[in-house]
């Protein structure tokens, strides 16, 4: 059979898994990749698009972005992000979903377990807290008020998390706690969301706060360990806006693709939509293109220990970390995000599927 052909079958083949799925599948009960209601996605993501054009058709991108899920496995957020309303076949086919990313560390040997040892917070604390370099401690019951009470009166301030959170959701900083307030404090925390932990703060160095003094600002570097080594994979900085605690871009933060060789910013400023935001530090009005992230060369040295440290099966991790005065610190480790730096950098999928092809 001809390669023509071949294209030709695998059009059909796809274009009949469509229509069965909009005219047979409730959009409204249809649960996808992340626990989400599919039409409810659909519905912000075209919420947005149509504030930006007034003209599209809308039964013609709800069918498209069902399309780019069942072909492309992006999901209606990572369809605006990554401008899949103007990419064409081959274009999309470039970009790896956060559906497809999972997929591919679920593959390796051990993977949920790694996952677990991740996503539990305290637990991956205790098993790196040299590399965090701060307090931390976890509260699962009503037995854990004594440690919590001698935490607080050592840290009248400090970060909230529930313990599985991901994507910054739930996480504030506690701020100027008096000691009448601690049991009514821990009675309400553990009531509205059971385990959690509680952090020391971290007070971080004049360039990182420079860009948003209300929140800690971050560089994620993701590590991919492999038969080769361990490999760094598109690091970016991450900044939060004005007047929010975190600066992940699901609380409005932005993101700055870094040259991985020598820590200098090789883009814009973007925000959670995909779109290019500051030229200009926002606060000092330099340029950003060409500024160079403080002791790039002992990040890469923390980061590879860390990982070096980890057993095999953690094939992938995103690692967020702080600068301070006194250097680097861990924040934490995941399987995190990738669609939004490709908004930046273009589609990576192919990049990471080889690196990740060639894992112990």
């Amino acid at each position: 059979m001809s390669l023509i052909n071949i294209v030709k079958k695998t059009f059909i083949f796809q274009e009949a898994k469509l229509c069965y799925y909009l005219y047979k599948v409730d959009l409204s009960k249809e649960i996808i990749w992340g626990n989400v209601i599919f039409l409810d996605e659909i519905n912000k993501a075209l919420f947005y698009l149509l504030s930006k054009d007034s003209s599209l058709n809308k039964d013609k991108i709800r069918r498209d972005m069902v399309r780019a899920y069942l072909i492309n496995g992006i999901d209606p957020n990572e369809y605006v992000v990554l401008d899949f309303i103007n990419k064409n076949r081959t274009e999309r086919a470039s970009y790896l979903s956060c559906k497809e990313k999972d997929l591919i560390c679920l593959s390796k040997k051990d993977a949920w377990e790694a996952f677990y040892e991740l996503e539990d917070k305290a637990n991956f604390y205790n098993l790196f807290k040299e590399f965090f370099k701060r307090e931390l401690i976890e509260v699962k019951n009503q037995m854990d008020l004594d440690q919590f009470s001698s935490f607080v009166k050592r840290h009248r301030s400090f970060i909230f998390k529930p313990n599985n959170s991901h994507s910054g959701k739930g996480i504030k900083i506690i701020r100027d706690v008096s000691d009448k307030d601690i049991e009514p404090l821990f009675s309400d925390l553990l009531n509205k969301w059971g385990s959690f932990i509680l952090e020391e703060l971290i007070v971080q160095s004049d360039f990182m706060k420079s860009w948003n003094s209300s929140s800690v600002n971050s560089v994620r570097f993701m590590s991919i360990r492999n038969k080769q080594g361990i490999h760094i994979f598109h690091p970016y900085f991450k900044f939060g806006a004005v007047g929010k605690e975190i600066d992940n871009s699901g609380s409005g933060g932005y993101c700055i693709a870094i040259d991985p060789n020598t820590g200098s910013f090789i883009s814009n400023a973007y925000n959670s939509k995909g779109e290019e935001t500051y030229k200009e530090h926002p606060n000092k009005g330099t340029k950003i293109l060409g500024t160079v992230i403080p002791e790039w060369s002992e990040l890469l040295l923390f980061a590879k220990l860390i990982h070096e440290k980890m057993s095999f099966k953690h094939h992938y991790v995103a690692f967020d970390f702080a600068h301070t005065d006194n250097g680097w610190v861990l924040i934490e480790g995941n399987w995190g995000m990738i669609g939004y730096l490709q908004a930046i950098t273009g589609g990576c999928r192919a990049e990471f599927k080889e690196l990740m092809s060639e894992t112990i």
